[in-house]
């Protein structure tokens, strides 16, 4: 699965140029994509509806999560899976006086027939802010009955923020793999964690040049052990 913030698809170099984060979500070729800053207006011929357009070059169902909502644009969080929906909940995070934010809880069916729990968001930029928008999100990590992952653009670098430590009590210690900014990542914004341990199996940052221009951040790319499903009888 990936976690990727594609700026609107805005490059490094200040074009709006889809077919780049296309090309690199090819060549990464997840199951499950977690997608931030994406353009989901639900019209299948509008040149701006980019989750639509990323969906159909990946055979994917895409899940829109648009935190900002009006009648000419849908802006916001996506996911895209190859995956059976089973259950799907979205959370408004947001916030008085700030950006609107918000969070995805898709319960999935694995290719192993069990289930899967993607919660995927993006959270804001003050302390204060990504705090409540954590404690909003604990019931879905402490309830959840299957595997977990969470994933998304956290908005936190630094590894003693309390957004950090909240996180790491409720799933525990994560990779911390800088991905911000794309051409010289220094910061860890995206991140992934996955319940209960050793799920996570794997962790990379794309470092595929490509990437680099394609926009402001890099997509990282995780691999989880997912048990199989038990057969009785």
């Amino acid at each position: 699965m990936v976690t990727y913030n594609i700026h609107s698809g805005i490059g490094r170099d200040g074009r709006r140029d889809l077919g780049r984060i296309a090309t690199v979500l090819r060549a990464l070729d997840a199951d499950l994509v977690a997608l931030q800053e994406v353009d989901s207006t639900p019209t299948a011929q509008a040149p701006s509806a980019q989750m639509h357009e990323l969906a159909q070059l990946g055979d994917y169902h895409a899940i829109p999560g648009p935190t900002i909502l009006t009648p000419e644009r849908h802006y916001g969080n996506a996911l895209l899976t190859r995956l059976p929906v089973i259950a799907l909940t979205r959370l408004d995070l947001s916030e008085r006086r700030r950006e609107p934010r918000g969070a995805i809880v898709a319960d999935l069916r694995t290719a192993h027939g069990t289930a899967l729990r993607c919660l995927a968001t993006h959270l804001g930029l003050k302390t204060w802010e990504r705090r409540r928008q954590v404690e909003r999100l604990r019931p879905w990590i402490s309830d959840s009955p299957a595997p977990l992952v969470v994933l998304g653009d956290f908005n936190t670098w630094w590894p003693l923020a309390r957004t950090e430590r909240q996180l790491s009590r409720l799933l525990g210690p994560s990779p911390r793999l800088a991905s911000f900014p794309a051409a010289w990542p220094l910061l860890a914004l995206d991140r992934v964690w996955a319940r209960p341990a050793g799920l996570l199996q794997r962790l990379e940052r794309c470092c595929d040049p490509r990437a680099r221009i394609a926009s402001d951040h890099l997509p990282l790319h995780a691999e989880l052990a997912l048990p199989r499903a038990t057969r009785t009888g």
